[in-house]
């Protein structure tokens, strides 16, 4: 089958790209050189540095006891037609918009299962030779790695689809447990011509009868854990909402800090194995559960777009797109029925608002010092746990009056301080 990434050549080579020149000793004569082609350049190269196989080199090699076989890892078995084999590594990686897709899991029982995903069978045929040799293995390598990195291959039947490709059509292929392989918590893989899926976690039971798919976390929302603004700042607290985002609630307790809980101890990256990352660093988790979870943007983000991915249980989610900004300021706030107060306090402890609210407030007079809970002034510290010092910013205040209390979409101004 041709694709979009296949070269045919229509007429006889005679010079490769860069001058390198072909030799040729007649018909499936010697001498026999390896290419590869790289699909992002466009260009095809001898491998580097050349395979050291002295029989390719003789005149007396013969193209067509040449075999090659597309293995489920992503590398190629090159035979040469002796007892020696070799294995190719091409670097790079595989567009993820081309992998397979695992989507769900059905039990045939007695250990027999029907995968369901996409683009199951990869994305070319694999190998062949002209019609000596059809070394093709476009169709479902299905494998389960375990926590110790032994890999279990299953035998796989009954493929729904026999083509290359496939895009978003669903798929499906039937495969049975490897014998050796006992209940536990695997990772699995569907290679197609040697295109690998993004491992996904299972769990299969007692029986052998159930595997179980860790759910796919799937992020809907990240804002400020202050006044939910999208734009994020190095060291705030933010929220991340969605579904599927951790298979148990709960905050952070002693026992999750790992150099205990004094200053300069590291704050948990983990939570019942709930990670997240923002822009490819570890943030410290706080608060887990199915729809949010809350973190603390790591320190030292540069401006720009990050993304954020939520890893539960080794299913990670797709990325989310924020911005980081190092300053844009929100104040903590409470409600009490339809009016917004922000969360201040007098020097006595008393809260700042009104005493009719719900729960009551003291009004703020001219010269009261108030101290009030924003976030996001600007970059903190993240990651590990502070001494009081390193909670005292300056912060200058260009207003003139005080902030009260908030009705709808305005600050209701009432004393002037300095």
């Amino acid at each position: 089958m041709i694709r979009a990434s296949q070269i045919t050549l229509s007429d006889n080579a005679t010079t490769a790209a860069g001058g390198i020149a072909l030799k040729f000793g007649g018909t499936f004569a010697g001498p026999i050189e390896i290419f590869d082609f790289d699909p992002v350049a466009n260009t095809i190269s001898p491998v580097s540095p050349a395979l050291n196989d002295s029989y390719l080199t003789s005149i007396q090699a013969h193209a067509y006891v040449i075999g090659m076989l597309m293995l489920p890892t992503g590398q190629v078995l090159f035979s040469d037609g002796s007892n020696q084999l070799w294995a190719y590594t091409p670097d790079g990686a595989a567009s993820p918009s081309l992998l397979p897709v695992v989507t769900s899991i059905d039990s045939k029982g007695k250990g027999a299962f029907t995968l369901h995903g996409t683009q199951l069978n990869g994305q070319s045929s694999g190998a062949a030779y002209g019609d000596d040799e059809q070394n093709d293995s476009s169709y479902p390598v299905t494998s389960m790695t375990s926590a110790s990195g032994n890999v279990y291959y299953a035998k796989t039947t009954n493929w729904s689809y026999v083509g290359v490709g496939g895009g978003s059509t669903p798929q499906s292929v039937d495969f049975t447990l490897n014998s050796q392989l006992t209940a536990g918590t695997y990772s699995l893989i569907v290679s197609g011509a040697g295109i690998q899926s993004t491992p996904v976690p299972v769990a299969i039971s007692s029986d052998l009868n159930t595997i179980t798919l860790s759910p796919t976390p799937v992020i809907s929302a990240v804002t400020d854990a202050a006044s939910a603004r999208a734009s994020l700042v190095p060291g705030q607290w933010v929220a991340i909402y969605g579904q599927k985002l951790a298979n148990s609630a709960r905050m952070w307790g002693d026992s999750d800090f790992s150099g205990g809980v004094t200053a300069g101890s590291p704050l948990p990256t983990k939570l019942d194995g709930v990670s997240v990352s923002i822009g490819s660093q570890a943030a410290a988790v706080y608060f887990i559960s199915a729809t949010q979870i809350n973190v603390q943007v790591p320190a030292g983000l540069a401006s720009g777009s990050a993304a954020v991915v939520v890893t539960n249980n080794g299913s990670m989610s797709a990325p989310f797109q924020v911005t980081i900004t190092q300053s844009a300021p929100s104040f903590y706030s409470y409600a009490s029925g339809s009016v917004h107060y922000p969360a201040a306090l007098h020097l006595n402890g008393a809260l700042v608002g009104d005493p009719a609210a719900s729960p009551p407030g003291e009004p703020g007079h001219p010269g009261d010092v108030i101290s009030f809970y924003v976030s996001g002034l600007g970059p903190a510290p993240a990651g590990a746990i502070l001494g009081p010092a390193a909670f005292m910013q300056p912060v200058t205040i260009t207003a003139g009056s005080s902030i009260l209390r908030y009705l709808g979409p305005r600050w209701w101004l009432r004393a002037s301080f300095r």
